[in-house]
């Protein structure tokens, strides 16, 4: 059992560099000849770290708590070694890689002093912070004067960071937390995860199961923060390229889960996990569905939409709808089914539905939303979308301009100023007098002008505007009418019809119709209207 936050690995790069076996020996040696002492520690730290592998094993094995006694002071005794043998590994590369970096600056000087002027103001091309012929940057034409200043700077500053131990501080610093990672500290939570070192699991795991938390990291939520981590980790997370399908608007910890269980996967190996049922559809999840699609090979897609009733939701105590993806580490394109069950138990009477990604990128390419559809209403969103354009092609669903929080100061009761209207009050085809949450608000203009100036032309503006927030179980989830003369919360969504200039009323007729209103249903899975 290994308690290890998942998300994080050990970055032993460096590391690696200096314990591997020497491209060019004679490159990097004074002398050109391989450093016997050098190769020599290195099978003895090879021989060492296989021989802990062998104890971890042999730990399953013993029937007294003598013999687990004796394995785990092998255990701590060894890494230990390992340790030492590690530091000395780089002392020696190190030691070697200064006497390398000296002779190149002495070289460098030596060419700057002994060339004529003439020669140190020819343009020469130089490859803009290259390091051992390792191009990181575009090659750039300068002098040879500025190209070999730039390389005695280079070299010196590499010198002082081996002299200074820093460099050896920095190789040794992620490599220590993985020599001395304890597998019996059963109370002590890792904040890495390495298969490899904790597992000896090279090429990936057969299964990987599990239900990931969710959450927005370090944002607020409902008068309260979801998911908090350092901001060091956060970091870690927006950077880390590997999590770039996860990375979109807003980072949900579930998907970064998802994206980290795929990668642990050795080919063919399946993943079957419960996460939120805002992965079929939303759009902050488009590019992981793309990622997904593309690189693995769904096999099965279960849908509990059920949130609202205790008893039939998946999770009691958590009121959220869920999903459970099964697939396999293997080349996407088949074909997958898709069950949709009206309460927490799989439902084995529910007929499914065949579902493909090129099923899935004919009827919404720019997402691809997995519909929560029967096989015949499937079929009346291929006819709907055959020979069709979007209505984000003609025009776009924007948020009401007044924030309920940052813009409360401009708010007042007072009924003689103009109108603002909240997703509560907005109905189809009409304006709720009274509405079921809150009471009527208007905007005091002086103070909306000196906070936000630009807000009040929004007020002259004839819209379509909309419910910012419907019930997934709702029959009506779009519900909008025309408004004018008047302001809108950040709880209603209107449609900005600059693009195209549509008629007004045309677009109303459109979004509160049933057809629309049919397939808005189908590829929604949260509460959002947008």
């Amino acid at each position: 059992f290994v308690a290890a936050n998942s998300l994080l690995s050990v970055d032993i790069g460096d590391m690696r560099d200096v314990l591997q076996p020497r491209k060019i020996a004679d490159a990097r040696t004074r002398e050109g000849k391989a450093n016997k002492a050098f190769e020599e520690k290195k099978v003895e730290l090879v021989d060492k770290i296989g021989e802990l592998r062998n104890v971890r094993h042999q730990l399953f094995l013993p029937k007294t708590s003598d013999q687990k006694k004796a394995l785990r002071q092998r255990d701590e005794k060894l890494r230990k070694q390992i340790e030492a043998l590690t530091v000395a590994l780089c002392d020696t590369r190190l030691k070697e890689q200064a006497a390398y970096l000296e002779d190149r600056l002495k070289d460098a000087k030596k060419r700057l002093d002994g060339a004529s002027e003439e020669d140190l103001n020819a343009s020469t091309s130089t490859i803009q912070d290259a390091w051992f012929g390792v191009a990181t940057k575009t090659k750039k034409t300068v002098t040879l004067r500025v190209k070999l200043t730039k390389e005695i700077a280079a070299y010196e500053s590499k010198l002082a960071e081996i002299k200074n131990d820093s460099k050896k501080q920095r190789l040794l610093k992620d490599v220590s937390r993985l020599i001395n990672w304890n597998p019996f500290a059963f109370n002590v939570a890792e904040d890495f995860l390495d298969p490899e070192w904790m597992f000896g699991v090279k090429d990936g795991f057969d299964v990987v199961i599990g239900n990931p938390p969710y959450g927005l990291i370090n944002k607020k939520q409902n008068k309260g923060f979801s998911i908090v981590v350092d901001n060091e980790v956060f970091e870690a997370y927006k950077n880390d390229k590997s999590y770039l399908p996860a990375q979109n608007r807003g980072i949900n910890i579930y998907r970064l889960f998802v994206l980290k269980s795929m990668y642990l996967l050795r080919r063919g190996g399946v993943f079957c996990e419960i996460f939120p049922l805002a992965y079929a559809g939303d759009l902050s999840a488009s590019p992981l569905r793309a990622f997904v699609f593309e690189n693995y090979n769904t096999i099965l897609f279960d849908a509990f939409p059920e949130r609202d009733d205790e008893k039939k939701r998946v999770f009691e105590a958590v009121k959220m709808s869920v999903c459970i993806l099964t697939m396999t580490n293997e080349p996407g394109g088949s074909s997958f089914e898709v069950r949709i069950h009206s309460d927490k138990d799989l439902s084995v009477e529910y007929k499914s539905v065949a579902l493909s990604p090129e099923m899935i990128r004919s009827i919404d390419s720019a997402n691809m939303t997995i519909p929560l559809v029967s096989q015949q209403e499937m079929d009346a969103l291929n006819s709907m979308c055959m020979n069709a354009r979007p209505l984000r092609d003609y025009a776009r669903c924007a948020t009401g301009e007044l924030d309920m929080t940052f813009a409360k100061s401009v708010f007042t009761t007072d009924a003689s100023n103009p109108t603002m209207h909240r997703g509560a009050a907005i109905g189809r085809y009409l304006i709720h007098e009274q509405m079921s949450q809150g009471e009527r608000l208007y905007v005091d203009e002086e103070k909306l002008k000196s906070l936000r100036p630009k807000l009040l032309e929004k007020r002259n503006l004839e819209r379509v505007a909309l419910q910012g927030i419907t019930g997934v179980n709702e029959v009506i989830r779009l519900k909008a009418t025309m408004i004018e003369n008047a302001y809108c919360a950040n709880s209603v969504n209107y449609i900005d019809n600059q693009l195209l200039r549509l008629d007004n009323y045309y677009l109303l007729g459109l979004v509160n119709s049933k057809i629309l209103n049919f397939y808005f249903a189908k590829f929604s899975t949260n509460s959002n209207v947008n």
